[in-house]
This record gives C-alpha cells, sequence and structure tokens, in this order.
C-alpha cells in the first residue's frame, strides 16, 4: 500500500509519505519526506523489529523503543491486521460504529474505496496518526 501518514503527538506534527509491504509475519514501512527522500524504514518479522534512519544507521530495537526514536507512538504490532479493518486475534476490542477499541487504541474507519480502508485514524492518549491510503496493491 502507499499513501501519506499524518502524525501528532507531543513530540511530533507534520506528514510522511508511507510505502508498506507485507508478507506473512513480515513487514517493510518506509517513510518519506519532502522530495520523497526516505526518513526511516522499519522492518517488523518474528524476530523483531530493525529501524534504519539515516542518522542512526540500523538497530534493532523494541515497539516501545520505536516510539521513542521516531517522536510518537506506532501501534506496529497490529497494523497489519488494523489496516485491513480486522481486530487483532486473542485481544480483546470493543465495536464502535465508525470502529473499534483495542490494546489502547482507537481505530476509526473514516473513509473507503470499495472494500477497503482509504483514511484510517489511530488514536492513543495524545497520539493521533491519520493513515491516507493512495493504492492498494494485491
Amino acid at each position: 500500500m502507499t499513501g501519506k501518514l499524518g502524525i501528532r503527538s507531543p513530540q511530533y506534527n507534520g506528514s510522511l509519505g508511507l510505502a508498506w509491504t507485507s508478507e506473512d509475519d513480515d513487514t517493510v514501512i518506509r517513510l518519506s519526506g519532502p522530495l520523497g527522500l526516505t526518513v526511516a524504514s522499519i522492518e517488523r518479522a518474528p524476530g523483531g523489529i530493525s529501524l534504519t534512519t539515516p542518522d542512526t544507521g540500523t538497530v534493532f530495537i523494541t515497539e516501545p523503543e520505536l516510539g521513542e526514536y521516531l517522536g510518537y507512538s506506532m501501534p506496529l504490532r497490529h497494523l497489519s491486521r488494523w489496516v485491513r479493518g480486522v481486530p487483532e486475534a486473542g485481544i480483546p476490542f470493543r465495536r464502535h460504529e465508525d470502529g473499534f477499541s483495542q490494546a489502547g487504541w482507537r481505530v476509526v474507519y473514516a473513509a473507503q474505496v470499495g472494500q477497503d480502508p482509504a483514511r484510517i485514524r489511530f488514536r492513543r492518549e495524545d497520539t493521533t496518526l491519520t493513515l491516507v491510503i493512495r493504492r492498494w496493491t494485491y
């Protein structure tokens, strides 16, 4: 999928381009800034998370540490299911008219194109992530 990620948090406000690939349990998210330059590459596999930035190179981190590096929390563990409109299996959730709440996050599906979500908001405490999906590739 490709799109744009809007971020509002106490440490960071802005937007980034997003390119996401996922296969089985492996996820790669590339975040890009102005002119399409990659500012971060996040890879999640069963063995853990790696973050690559121009400043730090590649570091292997936990999900809470990812938030420290980026300046905002990201529910990386759950995103591959949530972007498809499905709560994570085995974790309690509560349905809402426009989405659901799970793992401390409120997930709101603000727009759809056909069967696919086109705008999703993820909220937790003082962080809001807005994902605008431009293209799904299957």
